[in-house]
């Protein structure tokens, strides 16, 4: 895995390895970012960190901080790991745990982005919108999941985009209330 653009351009980092975790490719990555813009001194979290690459990604462009949740314990490790090897921690924090059970707990933790790429075979747009709670008025929610579950509205958001690469569907969500 690699960082493709900012100040952490080219630099590695590893990839868990898991079965658990399905890492962006760097297309559809470029294509995220190419859509979000400039993302200086925005703050982000990733709720289904994985390889933590769009977390590493966004602070590589910019963004102030990220927060990284992850319930794998290889995948939170190799982040962990990561975090440290790119010499990042004091713009990224990673947690091993539950990411709606978090956002249950941490009802008033607002962020400029939510990234939202779950396991494709454990999506519930319940937990999607529960996750949304946690994106600032005029904020972002980015979500990738299943072609076939399709841009599915979410009260308080509007849709910005709505793409499709390979099996994943991403979906640009504004909040405006």
């Amino acid at each position: 895995m690699r960082i493709i653009t900012g100040m952490l351009k080219g630099r590695d980092f590893t990839s868990p390895g898991s079965q658990k975790t399905h890492p962006m490719g760097d297309r559809q990555k470029a294509a995220v970012f190419n859509i979000l813009g400039d993302l200086t001194g925005l703050t982000v979290f990733d709720a289904y960190g994985g390889t933590g690459a769009l977390a590493f990604e966004s602070v590589s462009r910019g963004a102030a901080s990220a927060f990284i949740i992850e319930l794998d314990k290889n995948a939170y490790r190799a982040i962990a790991e990561n975090i440290e090897k790119l010499d990042i921690d004091e713009h990224v924090q990673a947690i091993q745990g539950n990411c709606i059970g978090w956002s249950k707990r941490n009802p008033d933790v607002q962020f400029d982005i939510v990234f939202a790429d779950p396991p494709y075979d454990a999506v519930l747009l319940r937990d999607i919108e529960q996750l949304g709670t946690h994106v600032r008025p005029g904020g972002m929610l980015v979500l990738s999941w299943p072609i076939h579950l399709g841009a599915e509205p979410i009260d308080g958001f509007t849709i910005l985009r709505d793409r499709t690469y390979a099996r994943a569907r991403l979906v640009f969500y504004r909040r405006i209330s």
